[in-house]
């Protein structure tokens, strides 16, 4: 029996197949890193975006209120791996002990690290939507956040990093780590003087005091004019009547066209052109 000839160029040799093992084990172990950072920095910026959040709903609430005092006023207590919000959740006009609700990521690696404060830093807001912002031991701090994976504030890099900053007006913004910060300028507030555009005429109650001390002299209401009584008219005389006019009579109502097969004679109709009367005195 003969025999076919082996061709070597029908398969792969096994370095080939190595060779291809090992490139795809590579490829794949790239995609695998590459996705884990990926849903590492999603969490990251959900737990950044959920902070600016809460400051926004934070101050959002004491201006609603008008919170003046210092109790009143709705406020977020920022630590390293949970913040607490306390707000008017039950939305009675006041702050109270169950108010409070905390966010905890501690499970995971973020943290939320800064450069030169000492935690838990509490950022409070009053009637105008301004801040205060102290540390543990209350002094009064500037609040910048560093939001980042598994950092401190001098290995935090626009990659494992976001930062968000407060100004004193109340503003929150955030930011990549390392993008410049906008600025703003400080709220001028003024005073208006006792009396400035304001009608020193109008009055409500009784406890009015007009400007510059002492009671508003009244203005007398003037006296009412008698109406003088009219003078009778004497009834007239006997009305003399009006004839009434006679009734115009009404004209017959003009007769109808008739239709075809009636008779002009018996239903009361006229036999209009093109028909007219036949001989047997229907209109056709």
């Amino acid at each position: 029996m003969k025999m076919g000839k082996f061709d070597s160029q029908s398969g792969m040799s096994l370095i080939e197949i190595l060779i291809v093992l090992v490139v795809t084990a590579i490829l794949a172990t790239f995609a695998i890193a590459q996705l884990g950072q990926s849903k590492t920095n999603l969490q990251r910026q959900n737990v950044a975006r959920e902070l600016k959040v809460s400051l926004e709903r934070a101050r959002f609430d004491s201006v609603k209120r008008r919170a003046s005092d210092t109790s009143k006023r709705a406020s977020v207590k920022v630590d390293a791996t949970t913040f607490d919000v306390t707000t008017d959740l039950n939305t009675n006009g006041t702050i109270e002990a169950t108010d409070t609700r905390q966010i905890n990521f501690g499970s995971s690696d973020i943290r939320i690290v800064s450069s030169n404060l000492t935690f838990p830093i509490t950022v409070k807001f009053d009637h105008r939507g301004q801040i205060t912002a102290t540390d543990n031991s209350g002094n009064n701090v500037t609040p910048r956040f560093i939001i980042c994976n598994n950092c401190t504030a001098l290995t935090a890099t626009p990659e494992n990093a976001n930062f968000i900053s407060i100004s004193p007006t109340g503003t929150i913004v955030m930011t990549a780590f390392g993008a410049s910060e906008p600025t703003f300028q400080n709220p001028v507030v003024g005073s208006i003087p006792i009396g400035t555009e304001i009608k020193n005429t109008v009055a409500f109650g009784t406890n009015y005091v007009a400007p510059g001390g002492g009671t508003p002299t009244p203005t007398p209401t003037p006296a009412a004019t008698p109406t003088p009584t009219p003078t009778p008219t004497p009834p007239n005389a006997t009305p003399t009547p009006t004839p009434t006019p006679p009734p115009t009579p009404t004209p017959p109502p003009p007769p109808t066209a008739c239709l075809r097969n009636q008779r002009p004679a018996q239903d009361n109709c006229v036999c209009k052109s093109p028909m007219f009367v036949r001989s047997n005195g229907k209109c056709q």
